[in-house]
């Protein structure tokens, strides 16, 4: 049975004109999209015949930056939740797909850059930090992604939206992924303490936010 899916909303338009890449397999056509501004995905036509789609950038590449929040609250939530649906996740991206993956407190601790090979890291991220500074910290990590030659970017941010830091704002950080077209996913976890924090950041890059059940840890599986 032929099936479209969409893994990653990561819209490229122009005005007038829809630009996105597939890969495609043997039952399945993946699509990549990043929007310039809101538009209900309903208002556009995507016609598939013969099971091809007409592509304006084939085989583009895409950057994703995984950052996650290490502070002491958040330690059962990154064992029950966050490590075994990262470790999920990558064993399903494309191979045209960069990652990096960080935690971060007071500092970042980056446990894979962008050209090392995945070989469980997840396992070297210690979750013992007493303070958290999402929003310098934030600022840091997506200079790190604009560095990055793919055509496009998405800064994956879990956390609890709990931070110390006063001298940076969540505006920055949101306008700092909008002037380098990165999309930001949030993923809220600890009932999401300050959910300002990374809701906004996913709302106004044309992102999307989860919750993760407060007791469970899990997240909805269409992630």
């Amino acid at each position: 049975m032929f099936k479209l899916i969409f893994l990653i909303v990561a819209i490229l338009l122009n005005a007038n004109d829809i630009k996105y890449y597939k890969v495609e397999t043997n039952d399945s056509i993946q699509l990549t999209f990043r929007l310039n501004k809101p538009v209900a995905i309903d208002n556009y036509d995507l016609k598939i015949k013969d099971k091809k789609v007409k592509s304006t950038q084939k085989n583009a590449s895409t950057s994703i930056y995984i950052f996650i929040d290490t502070s002491v609250p958040m330690k059962e939530a990154f064992e029950k939740g966050i490590k075994p649906l990262l470790k999920k996740l990558i064993t399903k991206l494309p191979t045209q797909i960069k990652y990096a993956i960080s935690g971060f407190d007071k500092n970042i601790n980056m446990v894979k850059d962008f050209n090392a090979i995945y070989t469980n890291q997840l396992d070297n991220i210690v979750v013992n930090g007493q303070r958290t500074e999402i929003n310098r910290l934030g600022l840091i990590a997506l200079q790190e992604l604009t560095k990055q030659t793919t055509d496009n970017k998405i800064f994956v941010l879990i956390s609890d939206g709990d931070f110390e830091d006063t001298a940076y704002t969540t505006d920055e950080i949101v306008k700092k992924a909008n002037d380098n077209n990165i999309t930001i996913l949030s993923i809220g976890y600890r009932d999401s303490v300050k959910i300002q924090g990374i809701q906004k950041p996913a709302q106004q890059t044309y992102g999307k936010l989860w919750i993760a059940d407060k007791s469970t840890h899990q997240i909805d599986e269409n992630f």
